[in-house]
């Protein structure tokens, strides 16, 4: 009888967190819908392959290494900040098994922009950075101190690099909040944090938008 009960019991707090886990969900999407709907962008919370393609395309070549690539495409939002088209998707893909099964989330903002751009990367420096650079490894650098020291930056080209990288834009991604990454080129212009969204949809596509307008006008004469 004790068994049974022991058993009744653990079933019954499963059941309970599942639960709660929905009515969070709900919840977290509800807020993401005010915000996304408020700034004027259409959600989709049920995007068909068409759909997930679509978005994922937008993103640009920067982000095709994602595992699971368009298929792992949990929702989208598309639509305008003033005149410029903004779309924002969540991106979810797993990796090992059993105990070692983990979640991977991505929540991407992006701008089109040229697919012959090349591309520049700036991802926040850690301590796998500076172990790489004891080795040999080495990333392109400006000449403020503190943004080096703050993003690591990849690039494609350093001549386009340089034209992304203005002294504007430089104090502009200073001012991010911690987990942001930036990508341009290749079709985008595009901000990304490697997780799901509780809420800052809205401040993700802002943000992308003002990056996009900050971008000199000599690039559009790149190659």
């Amino acid at each position: 009888m004790t068994d049974i009960l022991i058993f009744a019991g653990f079933f019954a707090f499963v059941g309970i967190f599942i639960t709660a886990a929905i009515f969070a969900e709900r919840a977290r999407k509800r807020r993401i819908e005010k915000e996304l709907t408020d700034a004027g962008l259409k959600v989709n919370f049920s995007p068909s392959k068409e759909d997930q393609a679509a978005a994922f395309a937008q993103v640009g070549r920067g982000w095709s290494g994602l595992r699971t690539g368009s298929t792992g495409v949990l929702w989208t939002a598309s639509g305008a900040v003033g005149t410029t088209p903004v779309t924002l998707l969540e991106h979810r893909y797993t990796t090992g098994s059993g105990k070692n099964r983990s979640t991977h989330y991505h929540t991407i903002a992006a701008v089109a922009a040229p697919m012959h751009w090349p591309t520049v990367e700036l991802a926040e420096e850690h301590i796998f950075h500076k172990i790489g650079e004891f080795f040999g490894s080495k990333d392109f650098k400006v000449e403020d101190e503190a943004f080096n020291k703050r993003w690591r930056i990849k690039t494609e080209s350093e001549d386009f690099a340089l034209l992304v990288l203005s002294p504007q834009v430089q104090a502009w991604t200073m001012s991010l909040p911690k987990g942001m990454q930036i990508r341009v080129g290749g079709g985008a212009v595009t901000i990304a944090v490697s997780r799901y969204l509780r809420s800052e949809s809205a401040m993700m596509i802002t943000r992308c938008v003002e990056l996009s307008r900050m971008l000199p006008p000599e690039l559009r004469g790149w190659g």
